[in-house]
């Protein structure tokens, strides 16, 4: 993101290709694997996102059922190899998906889990 020192961004201007986040945290992860040559790395992009757990449903199949249980890792939906082509493009558009996180826990300094604001 570019830094704009003035007022808001003019949409119109702001134009261009958008990837989303998670998938550019993926490929910042493999070619930073690939610079160290760590073994997680070898193969190409689409491999590599096999090897990782990123469960997710489409749109559609979460609207139809928002109770529906997080894919395991080694169904279909249980990595993003899925929905990369072999020639390494990423198809569904980006609000195509849902995605299952790990619930996480906020802590403060001391590490003690903070249950309200």
């Amino acid at each position: 993101m570019t830094f704009r020192p003035q007022g808001k961004p003019d949409a119109k201007a702001d134009t261009g290709q958008v990837l989303m986040p998670k998938i550019f945290r993926r490929q910042v992860r493999f070619f930073v694997s690939q610079l160290n040559h760590l073994p997680d790395a070898q193969g190409d992009f689409r491999s590599f996102l096999g090897k990782q757990s990123d469960p997710f449903v489409t749109l559609k199949a979460f609207l139809n059922n928002p109770k529906i249980e997080s894919p395991a890792k080694n169904s279909p939906n249980g990595s993003l190899m899925k929905v990369v082509t072999p020639q390494q493009v990423f198809s569904p558009m980006p609000g195509d998906l849902v995605f299952f996180e790990q619930p996480s826990t906020l802590v403060d300094a001391a590490g003690k889990k903070i249950k309200s604001f």
